[in-house]
């Protein structure tokens, strides 16, 4: 599992995966989230802006710490660092599921069920939005080389886009809403968060 948590959230106007929730900050509920899945994944964690701060917070937890330096070129970046890093430490590596920070109301169940298509299938296996589809994503070995290519401030979109994927349809809407502004926050977390 490769979480990103490498920007500087500028509409959030505070350190994003800094943020309380559940009792720990956003960036631990999401490692959390992905150490207890039925299939033991292994945990990448791309940081960025405030890396040292962050990694304090989870240097305590079994997941792998990757420092991408070139953030702020944009989340396609830190996509590409990410799974170059996972390749370099892992080759045999078969998949990676790529998710947010910002998304806590995603829970172990949903996957779960991420997984399991991709073990169906055994091809990419992305979540569907009102208007679009996007990450949470599962993308299988022979798309690495292509996730590795993007760069700036583009995400995996456009290779979802490109390619046959299964797409998977989450039964509650609220639960993709990206908390991406201080009131968006701020109504998810008084309603599920604290």
């Amino acid at each position: 599992m490769l979480i990103l948590a490498a920007g500087a959230s500028s509409r959030m106007k505070e350190c994003k995966p800094l943020l309380p929730w559940e009792g720990v900050t956003l960036v631990e509920h999401a490692i959390q989230q992905g150490l207890t899945t039925e299939e033991k994944l292994d945990i990448y964690v791309v940081l960025g802006h405030q890396y040292e701060e962050i990694k304090k917070k989870i240097d305590h937890t079994p997941c792998f710490i990757i420092n991408h330096t070139g953030w702020k070129k944009g989340v396609g970046t830190s996509i590409s660092y990410g799974v170059k890093s996972i390749i370099k430490n892992n080759p045999k590596t078969e998949a990676i599921l790529i998710t947010l920070i910002d998304q806590p109301l995603i829970k172990v169940e949903y996957y779960n069920r991420l997984v399991d298509n991709f073990f169906k299938f055994n091809q990419i296996v992305c979540t569907s939005y009102v208007e679009s589809i996007g990450i949470p994503s599962i993308f299988p070995k022979k798309y690495f080389n292509e996730l590795i290519q993007l760069n700036r401030d583009v995400g995996a979109k456009k290779i979802l886009n490109k390619h046959q994927t299964v797409i998977l349809t989450h039964s509650f809407a609220e639960v993709l809403k990206d908390l991406d502004t201080p009131e968006m926050y701020e109504e998810i977390y008084r309603k599920y968060g604290a």
